[in-house]
């Protein structure tokens, strides 16, 4: 199921972030946030429970809370003087007030899926080209140094069927910068 609220999609089931149609990168708190909101909307969360959920197990002060709040609001296109999506409930928490509407997930035709994995991080990547490095257009955005991205450079790379052999599926082939 997706979520539609304002110029924003949320796909929980394949981790999508998408605003005005662009896809957004969402850090892993920042997303698991905006899912429990959605989750719940209307209702407000407290920030006890929140910081319970986000950060299980962990003791985290509540300016971290603060913080992906911040971030959240920026992706989302929220403000926090004049919140049109995200509530602050002043000593308790937040809420998620926007409309939004959950629609059932159309199944996408059949294609090679292709994958970078970079440290612990997986990330789809789309057939055609895709970008990544810093630049806002960037399927993947990094805000730190990587062997792919260097001193405001982007990788660009192309995702194309490779057939020699049923072990190998997909290649990545780098078409430069």
């Amino acid at each position: 199921m997706t979520v539609r609220f304002g110029e924003c999609v949320f796909d929980p089931e394949t981790r999508e972030f998408f605003r005005s149609g662009r896809p957004v990168h969402l850090p892993p708190k920042s997303f698991q946030l905006l899912e429990l909101l959605l989750d719940r909307r209307p209702k407000a969360i407290a920030k006890e429970e929140l910081l319970q959920l986000v950060w299980p197990g962990t003791f985290v002060a509540e300016g971290s809370l603060t913080r992906v709040i911040a971030e959240l609001r920026d992706a989302i296109g929220d403000d926090a003087r004049e919140p049109r999506l995200i509530r602050t409930i002043h000593g308790y928490g937040y809420a998620f007030q926007g409309s939004a509407s959950t629609e059932a997930r159309r199944p996408k035709a059949v294609s090679p899926v292709f994958k970078l994995i970079w440290g612990d991080r997986e990330i789809a990547l789309r057939e055609g080209e895709n970008v990544l490095g810093r630049d806002p257009m960037s399927l993947v955005w990094t805000s730190r140094a990587c062997p792919a991205t260097t001193r405001g450079f982007s990788w660009r790379g192309t995702t194309r069927p490779w057939k020699t052999s049923a072990a190998k599926t997909a290649r990545t082939v780098a078409a430069g910068s």
